[in-house]
């Protein structure tokens, strides 16, 4: 311990006698000899020139190092925006232009030697003296750090009046030139030229589409468009009820054949022929059958639409609802018609009058029947006789083809989320038929809550859609068919009586067809026009053993089975008129008293035609049904046999 204690006190004693041989001696300069003070003059000023060598050589290499850069930065962004579309001009803190690119010199007609090391309000003898690019440069870059799609208006006399966009922001920092500054330029005059000629023409094409809609909601006839696929692309209202088809936006781009799997098709078959021939088709007066069932007579040309290189690009049909017309023109050519109803029977007569009397009154009718017999036919003659009705509605639902929920949601209609899978309100067929006619048929086979529903509506006119506490008013005329007898399920107490009596306010029964036998050969005539058109046949007549048969016929399925029978025998005949052999199989085995006439149906014996002609009173049209061959043909038969009015028995 004792030893330790003697070094380091000897170390401290020697590090003193070090620091004191090499401290510095200070001896004041007034003790210094006249040489002495020479000398460290002159040895001061060496150092000093020295000390200045060496910071000229600093600064000299710090400015070629800033040089470097800021030539390095020049080149730089030289490089940059040459290699930009938009015109880019790179201006110093002091806003005198360094560079620009080439899209720049030839947008604004100027040339490098007259832009480079100019400010940016002189350049083109001063045209670039804008007081707003000035205010942006000068006041707003510095304050925001950048500009952004400023809009500069300004009138340059060598470019005329001219709209730019300008976008800015500092760089890089380039020493004396201070922080660079990029600046775009963009004239976009043309482009808002171009904006504003596709702005106008937008503007007239929404004109356009304008009228074009206004046109298609006033014309009265049905219009369709569709594209080259044959996918529509545009309906209006009248089209729509006379195809069924749902809203424009749901139809829009589908194809039009999608829409016709309730109906004969005759309208696709039409527009099929203008795709191919690239020609107009038309068709005339057949039957149209929409999706509520509801049938019309229509007729529809077809217009292609064909482009520059005479290809079919689509076409607009043109259809026109005639029902009312081919209505009219019977009730005044044939008094056993009317509105597709035939029959000169005393009973068919009798519907007819009520027809006639009810068609423009609102009161509720029950239409009864057996099945086939034409309570439809009676329900749209209802609603069209008399006044034009072609714009009021008129709904069919049938009942007994929908269960009680959808049926409760197709006549009420519902709100969304009233019941799993009600993702949207609906519409109710009540609502649809506003101001018009509801007709329901099968009234017989509805629930008791439905009957209770219904008779909320017969008595108060109110419903509510499913699902919605909100009251709306029921403004339509109630027309209900049934094939049942009501009153014996009022007995059973499947139907309410008191449902029953505010339906039965008016009934029309309609007769079967075993009870109008007369009216056979009537409808048979008719058939036989209409399938000619729909099948396109060539048949004249049915022979006379045919007509016996069917005036023998019971006839259970009425006026339906008889339309279906027809439709048979035309569909398996191969001459111009209908045998025996052309009936189905269930009028094999039915006995009818052989006549002399050949099955032909060929009249070749004079007294025929003389028999016939005094049983109807002389009636060509008569005589002709009676022997199963055409108008023209009993005229052609007396010409032939020399058969005049003077042999007609007094």
């Amino acid at each position: 311990m004792k030893t330790s204690h003697i070094k380091n006190k000897k170390s401290a004693e020697l590090r003193k006698k070090t620091e004191a041989k090499h401290k510095p001696v200070l001896i004041p300069i007034e003790k210094l000899s006249d040489e002495e003070v020479r000398k460290l003059a002159n040895t001061l000023q060496i150092k000093q020139i020295e000390l200045e060598k060496q910071n000229n050589e600093l600064r000299r290499v710090q400015k070629e190092r800033e040089d470097l850069s800021v030539l390095a930065s020049h080149e730089y962004a030289e490089y940059i925006i040459e290699t930009v579309r938009k015109p880019l001009v790179v201006l110093n803190s002091k806003l005198c232009v360094i560079t620009a690119n080439k899209p720049f010199y030839k947008t604004f007609v100027v040339s490098p030697e007259d832009t480079v090391g100019k400010l940016i309000y002189e350049l083109g003898n001063r045209e670039w003296n804008i007081p707003r690019l000035k205010q942006l440069l000068e006041e707003h870059l510095p304050d925001k750090g950048k500009i952004v799609d400023y809009m500069v208006v300004h009138v340059f006399e060598s470019l005329g009046k001219r709209m730019m966009l300008l976008n800015a922001q500092h760089i890089i920092n380039c020493g004396e030139d201070g922080k660079l500054i990029l600046l775009s330029i963009e004239d976009i005059t043309d482009q808002i030229k171009t904006d504003e000629k596709i702005n106008k023409f937008l503007l007239k094409s929404w004109e356009h589409k304008r009228n074009l809609d206004a046109i298609f909601k006033s014309i009265k006839d049905g219009i369709i468009m569709v594209d080259r696929e044959l996918r529509i692309l545009e309906f209006n209202d009248l089209a729509r009820g006379i195809c069924g088809f749902p809203d424009i936006k749901i139809a829009r781009g589908k194809k039009f054949q999608s829409f016709i799997k309730g109906c004969d098709g005759v309208c696709f078959e039409t527009i099929f022929d203008t795709a191919k021939k690239k020609i107009p088709a038309e068709r005339h007066r057949f039957e149209c059958f929409s999706r509520d069932k509801h049938r019309s007579l229509v007729s529809i040309i077809a217009y292609p639409i064909i482009d520059n290189q005479e290809q079919f690009n689509g076409c607009v049909i043109v259809m026109r609802d005639e029902t009312r017309l081919a209505l009219l023109e019977g009730e005044l050519h044939e008094p056993g018609r009317l509105h597709n109803i035939i029959g000169k029977s005393d009973t068919i007569q009798k519907v007819f009058s009520m027809i006639e009397i009810l068609s423009d009154k609102p009161t509720t009718v029950l239409i009864t029947g057996e099945s086939g017999t034409g309570k439809r036919l009676v329900a749209e003659a209802l609603h069209y006789y008399g006044k034009e009705k072609e714009n009021i509605p008129y709904v069919v639902v049938s009942c007994s083809s929908l269960s009680d929920s959808i049926l409760e949601s197709e006549l009420f209609g519902h709100v969304k989320g009233a019941f799993t899978g009600a993702i949207s309100d609906r519409v109710g067929r009540f609502e649809k038929a506003e101001g018009g006619t509801i007709f329901l048929d099968e009234i017989g086979d509805i629930s008791d809550t439905m009957q209770l529903r219904l008779l909320r509506i017969l008595e108060e006119r109110v419903f509510e859609r499913v699902g919605d506490s909100k009251t709306l008013k029921a403004n339509v005329r109630i027309i209900a068919a049934t094939n049942q007898d009501l009153r014996r399920k009022i007995s059973e107490g499947k139907f309410r009586e008191d449902l029953y009596h505010r339906l039965k306010v008016v009934e029309i029964a309609i007769p079967p067809l075993r009870d109008r036998r007369e009216d056979i050969p009537h409808l048979v005539e008719h058939f036989i026009e209409k399938l000619n058109v729909r099948l396109n046949k060539q048949i004249k007549s049915i022979c006379p053993n045919v007509l016996k048969i069917f005036m023998d016929y019971r006839w259970s399925g009425n006026i339906r089975e008889l339309y279906h029978t027809m439709e048979y025998a035309f569909a398996t005949s191969t001459e111009n008129i209908i045998t025996i052999n052309n009936l189905p199989y269930e009028f094999e085995n039915i006995k009818f008293d052989k006549s002399p006439r050949k099955e032909t149906g060929e009249i070749n014996d004079r007294l025929q035609i003389l028999q016939a002609l005094e049983k109807t009173g002389w009636n060509k049209a008569k005589a002709s049904r009676l022997l199963g061959i055409h108008r023209a043909t009993i005229y052609n038969k007396m010409k032939q046999f020399d058969i005049t009015e003077e042999e007609r028995s007094q």
